[in-house]
């Protein structure tokens, strides 16, 4: 039978009764698995250390401070909340400047050029021939 088996049924022993057969198993096991009967010393020597320590229960106003520690986990997720719902609204802020931008730009590239069309929006005009045969063009300009 596996060792982690054994070691449950140990455990329960413990805790509470076990069945017939359960305990049958157990005293084989414990007569041929010398590492069984130590773990059982140990616990036997553990429980009688805790039965036998003087503090026999929390500190003053336990509850008082678990609940405090509660409610503090709680006020934790309130600020991840918080801390999303500001960037939602940050990045809302953002995204209307923006928009506010892009209109003006177009509005300045269609009124410098007199044509509503796509390369007046972006600014682009149709290059003459003078322009893309003259390389001076480019360094000067008009």
């Amino acid at each position: 039978m596996k060792y982690k088996h054994l070691q449950k049924l140990l455990y329960k022993n413990f805790d509470s009764e076990l069945l017939k057969k359960e305990k049958e198993i157990l005293e084989k096991a414990l007569e041929k698995s010398k590492e069984l009967r130590t773990e059982r010393e140990k616990l036997i020597t553990l429980r009688n250390l805790l039965t036998n320590s003087s503090q026999k229960s929390f500190k003053p106003f336990f509850e008082e401070r678990l609940i405090r520690k509660l409610n503090e986990s709680k006020i934790t997720e309130n600020e991840f909340d918080n801390f999303i719902y500001s960037l939602v609204f940050s990045f809302k802020r953002i995204a209307f400047a923006a928009i506010i931008v892009t209109v003006i730009l177009l509005s300045n590239n269609f009124i410098q050029s007199g044509d509503i069309s796509f390369e007046s929006a972006l600014g682009l005009h149709e290059p003459s021939i003078a322009e893309v045969f003259d390389p001076t063009y480019v360094l000067i300009g008009d």
